[in-house]
């Protein structure tokens, strides 16, 4: 019996259904998947599943690096995929979240290489998220 990635995918989801959420095994299962697993290499789904655990976590650094590190290997982003990363920056106490969250605003609307008609367009949802960035920045948050 190989498991298959909608087997991964529900070990993933458990993570994030954990209490508290484990981002960090989440992160390590989809390592393990790309590295040790033959044709399980990052994709979309799967990254998008441990993008929204560490939004859950309130680990807005976490979240950025998967994001840079799927650009870097030409992981198809969509939608989903910056709005989990810009909840992440919106939750965040860090003193960089508002500038961090309108960077991956602004990253969300440049062309993509797998992207043939540009940019994509951001949700209401993408721009409330970076206007919460700076309430929580600012601590008038509850």
């Amino acid at each position: 019996f190989r498991p298959s990635r909608h087997h991964y995918h529900i070990v993933m989801q458990a993570w994030q259904d954990f209490i508290p959420p484990s981002a960090k095994r989440a992160q390590a299962l989809l390592e393990y998947m790309d590295e040790q697993v033959a044709g399980m290499a990052y994709e979309t789904e799967s990254c998008n599943l441990v993008l929204q655990t560490w939004a859950r976590t309130k680990n807005a650094e976490g979240a950025q690096a998967l994001l840079d590190r799927m650009v870097q290997r030409g992981v198809d982003c969509n939608e989903e995929t910056f709005r989990h990363v810009l909840k992440a920056w919106s939750v965040s106490k860090s003193p960089r979240a508002p500038q961090k969250a309108e960077d991956v605003l602004r990253q969300m609307k440049q062309p993509q290489p797998q992207h043939t008609n540009g940019g994509l367009t951001p949700s209401a949802e993408c721009y409330l998220r970076v206007m919460e960035s700076y309430t929580a920045k600012s601590g008038n948050r509850k």
